[in-house]
């Protein structure tokens, strides 16, 4: 009786329900492929600005991929399998079109013990060659093309408390840099503008000139303020959504990252900027 009681115990206050942190997750990464400031791809390419976006249904599971090792650079040791789960489709103006992805890739994230800083996540895939497109592309739409080869994607994450935390130190660089913003559309505004702009008095023209320019500087400052915060917190994080990822008991937000390629040079590898993407965790 006593050993049957213990047992009754023990199941009763076994939590069966509870999520594993380890346990396999489904998210949804949204490519968009094209030009982006600072990228080092050739002029020509992606030049138009037209832009190749589509879905990418993934699962992270917990287990080593066969490839762990490799990308040490960008990835250090020990990744993780991350599985395409279907090849993705977009639209071109030959209609629906199908993009190859092979079925395992890899993933790495790395978070901090601070709370309140964001981690580190990364994952590459190859894009499969297209059949009846040129010799190494996976992809095209207009002037852009998606390169046949491993794809590398890299991004800032939160856990849900650290999340908030973050987006209470960001909300200041964006308070300031909307608030520069909207004084100097006042200025310029037709019914609330500075009238010494009008141009009838060469002097006060001058001066209202000189007044705009301390306007814009201030706008220029508190905009790159914010674009060196966005290094290290999130931007809009009221939009990220929060999901599981192998590894944590806590959810995750994803902030929007950079899509890039590797290119060998003299001195070592490059990375060349292909696009950026976010992620959605599928509930």
């Amino acid at each position: 009786m006593i050993a049957l009681g213990l047992l009754t115990l023990l199941a009763t206050g076994l939590d069966t329900t509870k999520r594993s942190p380890w346990s396999p997750a489904e998210w949804q990464i949204l490519v968009n492929i094209g030009r982006e400031e600072g990228s080092w791809m050739p002029e020509s390419w992606a030049a138009s600005g037209a832009r190749l976006s589509f879905p990418m249904d993934v699962m992270v599971a917990s287990d080593y991929t066969a490839e762990k090792d490799k990308e040490y650079e960008f990835m250090g040791g020990n990744s993780m399998r991350l599985l395409v789960l279907e090849d993705p489709t977009f639209v071109s103006s030959d209609g629906e079109q199908f993009i190859g992805i092979r079925e395992e890739g890899a993933w790495k994230m790395q978070m901090p013990k601070q709370r309140g800083a964001a981690g580190t996540v990364r994952f590459w895939i190859d894009v499969e060659q297209a059949d009846g497109l040129s010799q190494g592309v996976g992809a095209v739409r207009n002037d852009v093309t998606l390169p046949a080869e491993r794809i590398f994607f890299m991004s800032k994450c939160w856990r849900e408390e650290d999340l908030k935390i973050a987006a209470r130190k960001m909300k200041p660089y964006e308070t300031a840099a909307e608030e520069a913003q909207r004084r100097v559309e006042e200025q310029l505004s037709h019914e609330t503008g500075d009238r010494r702009l009008d141009g009838t008095d060469p002097l006060e023209t001058a001066l209202g000139t000189i007044s705009m320019a301390k306007l814009i500087k201030d706008r220029d400052d508190r905009m790159r303020d914010l674009r060196e915060a966005e290094n290290k917190l999130p931007r809009n994080a009221e939009r990220l959504k929060l999901g599981f990822w192998p590894g944590s008991d806590e959810k995750l937000a994803i902030g929007e990252g950079t899509i890039a390629v590797k290119r060998k040079k003299l001195l070592g590898d490059e990375f060349h900027i292909l696009g950026k993407w976010r992620a959605v965790p599928n509930l």
